[in-house]
């Protein structure tokens, strides 16, 4: 096979690659693993495209152009989807924070008489 062919096929898997990525839905915890063994892969597949591409000493092809297009617009999207995913996160770790504090105010504002307890906010 020729490192051009080989070329090739690299961006076609990187661009499977990342259409798959843009279907995973984040908030399940098996695509997040998922995610990292595609993305090692992706790390794998560009690093073997620069060298094939050093070695045979040329610029790529329209088509090469076209594919390596296409996997950066796919790539900002899922950078978009994963920004979106970061922000939904960071917002329900600061509501259990929050009421993990409030919960934490509440109890400390109690106090033992005879007893009973007392609130001691009244």
């Amino acid at each position: 096979m020729r490192q051009v062919d080989t070329i090739q096929e690299h961006l076609l898997t990187l661009k499977q690659i990342a259409e798959r990525i843009s279907g995973l839905d984040f908030h399940e915890e098996d695509s997040v693993l998922l995610l990292e063994k595609l993305q090692a892969r992706q790390e794998v597949l560009q690093e073997e495209i620069r060298s094939q591409k050093e070695h045979l000493g040329r610029e790529f092809s329209i088509m090469e152009r076209g594919l390596i297009q296409h996997c950066i617009d796919l790539e900002k999207r899922n950078i978009s989807k994963m920004q979106v995913f970061q922000a939904e996160m960071g917002s329900e770790l600061n509501k259990l924070k929050q009421a993990t504090l409030s919960r934490r105010h509440y109890q400390a504002a109690y106090a033992q008489t005879e007893g009973y307890f007392v609130d001691k906010q009244r």
